[in-house]
């Protein structure tokens, strides 16, 4: 499904934003407009409910891998556990543990899958770091992940992480922090030729002064979060169309968003549903929650 303009079902206005060359650092704090299908429910998906944070869900086969945080004291970096939910219509099954089989010493904290499910990227913390990341594949073999490598795409920055790849598998989308700007995360991009080429930063108005992160993708419709693009408060989602020329970026709407922080959204396949995941006001963790819409949430 290729998308033409990214169009709301409930009227809204939509604001004007300037297009900027893919080298240069596009830094504006817009106030964004809702786009969008009416939401008919977010409710928090106690199946995967307990006492650890929820930090990064995927879709992996018929269902989701996902990482939990427990963090333990400031000195300390936080432990991740991987697990795969799978689901049946409206149903989740119970989770299992995934096994990354990850090399001694290494320690990711998020994956994404390409398309085949024969490729993972994982994001892991840096040896002796508690917040930076860098970005490693590994690929399946006799349904054992192997081979992990380190993507040079990933070495030039202070942290990256938090990969996606489109259908097609020749184009990757990313948040990374770099050693010459210091404003926050960034989304960049990279194509495949014979190897991920450089990472550049994503045309248009899309990054802002706050951390922009945890990009996900619906056929050509970019998801990411945002800390300083306008809206509710907090982190919030934002969504825009890769083939509108102009690069207009939408909030996702007030039952997505809310004065919470809003750290990452999945649209599933239907058009209709995803999974959210968000930072409470006040607990100390994040919770995944499940969205419906009324109808296609992107025409």
């Amino acid at each position: 499904m290729v998308l033409g303009t990214v169009s709301l079902i409930a009227q809204a206005k939509k604001g004007t934003y300037k297009m900027n060359s893919e080298t240069s650092k596009s830094k504006s704090a817009s106030k964004l407009y809702e786009r969008g299908s009416t939401i008919k429910d977010v409710s928090l998906l106690t199946q995967l409910s307990n006492t650890n944070s929820k930090f990064y869900i995927a879709p992996y086969e018929h269902g989701y891998v996902y990482s939990e945080e427990k963090k333990k004291s400031n000195s300390q970096a936080a432990d991740y556990s991987f697990y795969f939910v799978g689901v049946s219509g409206n149903r989740f099954d119970k989770p299992k543990t995934f096994a990354l089989n990850a090399p001694t010493g290494l320690k990711p904290v998020a994956v994404s899958f390409s398309n085949d499910r024969l490729t993972m990227f994982a994001t892991c913390l840096k040896p002796g770091s508690k917040t930076s990341y860098t970005i490693y594949q590994a690929n399946k073999q006799n349904n054992v992940w192997s081979g992990w490598q380190e993507l040079e795409i990933a070495k030039p920055f202070e942290s990256a992480g938090f990969a996606v790849v489109n259908t097609a598998g020749n184009k990757m989308y990313l948040c990374a922090k770099s050693k010459i700007y210091k404003t926050g995360y960034d989304i960049y991009t990279s194509e495949y030729n014979d190897g991920w080429q450089k990472a550049i930063l994503v045309q248009g108005d899309i990054n802002s002064d706050g951390d922009d992160m945890f990009p996900t993708l619906f056929n050509d419709v970019l998801f990411y979060s945002s800390g300083a693009k306008g809206g509710e408060g907090g982190k919030d989602i934002i969504f825009v169309n890769l083939k509108d020329n102009n690069r207009e970026c939408f909030n996702a709407g007030n039952k997505i968003n809310t004065n919470a922080g809003e750290q990452m959204m999945i649209l599933n396949e239907d058009n209709k549903s995803g999974l959210l995941i968000r930072n409470a006001p006040i607990a100390t963790k994040a919770e995944v929650f499940r969205i419906v819409a009324d109808d296609l949430f992107i025409k």
